[in-house]
């Protein structure tokens, strides 16, 4: 078998990443964004929840080489792939590497459960960016995007309320009104 298959385990690393937890309320709102336009006005207390769901958002592992490495090589051992000589595989590793290391780790090991389920076949750098587009830390960049658009637009659109007249006011404003139709 070629390089692929021969890779060495990782140094011990980050478990697991996980996003800050978001009450239902804000899961709601940020799981039915779509659009700048078409989301309503959030009002202060809700900016303010999002800000704290935006600050509180840490760093999230990026894959080393070897984590890329292993993966691809527990892929190999099971996935039907075309068969290549070593150098062909060296630079094949080399291929994935550069399209993969953008990718947050737990994306990987994401998209790496889906494809391990998926088709016989091994999937190349496209189907694994696809698979990881999936993943927690993709799902939980979307919600950080849609928070700072939600942010932005009470930012830049929200009002006081406006008071309304009481049922009094509203009689005094009719008679002055009244009033002055008069004259």
């Amino acid at each position: 078998m070629s390089q692929l298959a021969k890779t060495e385990t990782t140094q011990n690393r980050p478990t697991r990443w996980s996003a800050p937890s978001l009450d239902a309320r804000l899961s709601e709102l940020l799981g039915g964004y779509t659009t700048m336009s078409s989301a309503r006005v959030v009002g202060p207390k809700t900016a303010a929840d999002l800000q704290a769901f935006v600050e509180a958002s840490e760093d999230y592992p990026m894959p080393a080489r070897p984590d890329v490495e292993a993966m691809l090589g527990l892929l190999a051992s099971i996935k039907r792939r075309r068969q290549g000589s070593d150098a062909e595989a060296s630079a094949q590793i080399e291929l994935y590497w550069h399209g993969l290391k953008d990718v947050a780790l737990d994306d990987l090991r994401h998209a790496y459960d889906v494809l391990l389920k998926g088709s016989p076949w091994f999937p190349d750098v496209s189907e694994i960016r696809k698979a990881a587009a999936g993943g927690p830390v993709s799902r939980h960049l979307r919600n950080v995007v849609a928070a700072k658009m939600l942010i932005r637009k009470h930012r830049e659109e929200w009002r006081e309320p406006v008071q309304r007249a009481t049922p009094e006011q509203v009689a005094q404003v009719k008679a002055m009104m009244g009033e002055g139709k008069g004259a």
